[in-house]
């Protein structure tokens, strides 16, 4: 009875095992958005995966194609155009302005009988201004210090994208080497 009854558990065991390899292969379909009924096959890896890369290959990928990064060059770049513009606001600006038309309100000459001749009157003209910002208290160059002083910011935050990139990719580096090694113990 005692035999009967230890079969029937380790039965019940293996069920239970079998059940719980069929959720685990579906939560995994789940995490790579497969459908839960695909099947999954699990294959035993056969080699060692090679050293890392080149390190200064990879981070120079890594720098050249991670979002934040990219992010925040970009805004390094909006910042020095804002330096640009507030500079240009310190400068004289031209402008020039020229037209061109014709007025035909102007009286008819009766040059023979029953002919008339409308006179058209052309006109043209033509401006320059010069605009010099002298007296506006120093807003100006207030924007300009301000705006250097965001390029400084976002400069730093650049930098710290970039550190912060450089330091995620040494330690994945470390970590498959460590990962390797082990892998490498383990089949010995």
């Amino acid at each position: 009875l005692d035999a009967r009854v230890q079969v029937r558990q380790q039965d019940l065991e293996a069920l239970r095992a079998a059940h719980d390899e069929r959720s685990s292969r579906a939560a995994l379909n789940l995490l790579l958005e497969r459908p839960i009924t695909d099947p999954l096959e699990l294959v035993d890896v056969k080699g060692v995966p090679g050293p890392p890369a080149d390190f200064d290959a990879d981070l120079r990928e890594a720098l050249r194609s991670r979002p934040d990064v990219q992010e925040s060059r970009l805004a390094l770049e909006k910042a020095g155009l804002g330096v640009r513009g507030a500079w240009a606001e310190l400068l004289p600006a031209l402008t020039l302005d020229a037209s061109a038309n014709y007025r035909f309100d102007q009286p008819s000459v009766n040059v023979a009988p029953g002919v008339k001749f409308s006179v058209t009157n052309p006109y043209w003209q033509v401006g320059a201004r010069l605009s010099l910002p002298m007296f506006d208290g120093g807003t100006r160059w207030q924007e300009v210090r301000l705006a250097r002083l965001q390029v400084e910011l976002v400069r730093e935050d650049y930098e710290a994208a970039r550190r912060r990139a450089a330091s995620e990719l040494l330690s994945a580096h470390l970590d498959l080497d460590e990962n390797r090694q082990a892998w490498e113990m383990s089949r010995e």
